[in-house]
C-alpha cells in the first residue's frame, strides 16, 4: 500500500519552506546578485572581445573571470583589462 501525502505533510513542508526562506533570504539574495552581476559582467567580457579583438585585448569568458567580476563588480571588470594591457 502507497503512502500518500496528507494534509499535515504539506503544511509542515509548507512552512519548512517558508523557514528557510526567512533564514537565508540574505544569503540566497546576495548569492543571487553575486551571480547576476557575474553573467553580466561575462557577457560585457564577450561584447568587448569582439570590438577589441584586432588589439590582442581580449580576455577569456570563464567561470574565474565570472566569479571575480560577480563578487568585487566594475572595478574587477576595469582590473582584468589593466593587468591583461600590462602583461601584453
Amino acid at each position: 500500500m502507497a503512502y500518500s501525502f496528507g494534509a499535515t505533510e504539506y503544511m509542515i513542508c509548507f512552512l519548512a519552506a517558508v523557514f528557510f526562506c526567512i533564514v537565508f533570504s540574505k544569503f540566497v539574495k546576495r548569492v543571487l546578485i553575486w551571480c547576476l552581476r557575474g553573467a553580466l559582467g561575462l557577457g560585457a567580457i564577450s561584447v568587448l572581445n569582439i570590438f577589441l579583438e584586432g588589439s590582442g585585448l581580449v580576455l577569456g569568458v570563464n567561470l574565474f573571470n565570472g566569479v571575480i567580476i560577480g563578487v568585487l563588480g566594475l572595478p574587477a571588470f576595469a582590473g582584468l583589462y589593466i593587468i591583461k594591457l600590462l602583461t601584453m
